[in-house]
């Protein structure tokens, strides 16, 4: 089981990961979501992804007939790419990011690292203040 801490740092750790800001992840798909087999279920699930370059992304179903339906969701999901189907799998081409872009990345960022500052002021006081009634009620000694 994983403390309040490590969730935190490991939510932290993903949402990061799923940024763009310069050689493409994997991770950028993670949150992307496909109807098949008559359920919603990641494209991880469904198929593998790879990066044969430094701006693409390489997903190859492991069942033909669901390409459609995973381009379909990766283009409602607006992942910056367009996929190609080339008939083996989907590519997607990302362009370079642009200074314009880099600035909108950096204040998102700002904004992401601002509010995990917060969640984690909010356990450290929680924290706190449960050591103090522990303290108070006697089960906590001084040591």
């Amino acid at each position: 089981m994983l403390s309040r801490g490590q969730e935190i740092i490991d939510s932290f750790n993903k949402k990061l990961s799923s940024m763009r800001v310069g050689r493409v992840n994997a991770a950028i798909l993670d949150s992307v979501n496909v109807e098949a087999y008559n359920s919603r279920m990641k494209i991880k699930e469904l198929a593998t992804i790879t990066v044969p370059e430094p701006n693409q992304l390489w997903i190859t179903p492991f069942d033909k007939a669901i390409t459609k339906d995973i381009e379909k969701a990766i283009i409602s999901f607006n992942v910056g790419a367009n996929p190609v189907d080339d008939g083996a799998g989907l590519r997607l081409v990302f362009p370079p990011l642009t200074e314009e872009t880099r600035k909108l990345k950096v204040k998102e960022m700002g904004k992401l690292m601002e509010e995990v500052r917060v969640i984690v002021r909010n356990h450290r006081t929680d924290m706190l203040k449960t050591q103090r009634k522990l303290k108070e009620t006697g089960e906590l000694s001084e040591d």
